[in-house]
């Protein structure tokens, strides 16, 4: 054999050994982007699950502090009944942290998965009628910096409720605490 054909036999060695390379980085390069997608179904599941226990938070703060729990009720019959600066300070607290859980699971698409769920959730915070005179200064707006579709979906539930007397008298729909 000489020198013409060792070169023709190195060169196609060369190249064997260069697509086996790039075969077992494709393959490295696949099971990195399954675990990619694993971790980020992970971290989606994990951000959904600290939304809910975010909601669940504000709930539980509401029933057990009674300072907490008369200023929403009385913000729920309607914004106009918060006498004291400090009842409307929880009010309007509560309030905001409910948008943020409500815009936190907005951006997390809970609306594609759970659709039917998350406009109960809009439904819920819109119900009372202090829930709507809260949506329609304040919370409308801070939706509307999030997504436009957002402000459609819950104006579309806040014209249904509009004329209903829903939770008018948020201590009659309230099972007491004790």
């Amino acid at each position: 054999m000489d020198w013409e054909h060792l070169a023709i036999v190195a060169q196609i060695c060369t190249g064997l050994a260069t697509l086996v390379v790039a075969l077992f980085l494709a393959a490295q390069i696949r099971l990195q982007m399954r675990a990619l997608d694993r971790s980020h179904e992970d971290a989606e599941r994990e951000l959904l699950f600290s939304s809910r226990e975010m909601a669940q938070s504000l709930l539980t703060a509401r029933n057990t502090n009674d300072s907490l729990f008369n200023a929403v009720n009385k913000g729920f019959t309607g914004m106009e009944n918060l006498e004291s600066s400090d009842e409307r300070l929880r009010y309007f607290t509560y309030m905001r942290s409910i948008y943020q859980w409500i815009i936190t699971d907005w951006r997390l698409g809970r609306h594609l998965k759970n659709y039917d769920d998350f406009l109960d959730d809009i439904r819920n915070i819109l119900a009372p009628i202090g829930g709507r005179d809260y949506y329609k200064q304040y919370g409308r707006d801070r939706f509307r910096l999030v997504s436009d579709e957002l402000v459609f979906i819950a104006d579309q539930i806040y014209e249904e409720l509009r004329d209903s007397t829903v939770f008018s008298n948020v201590n009659e729909n309230v099972t007491a605490k004790n």
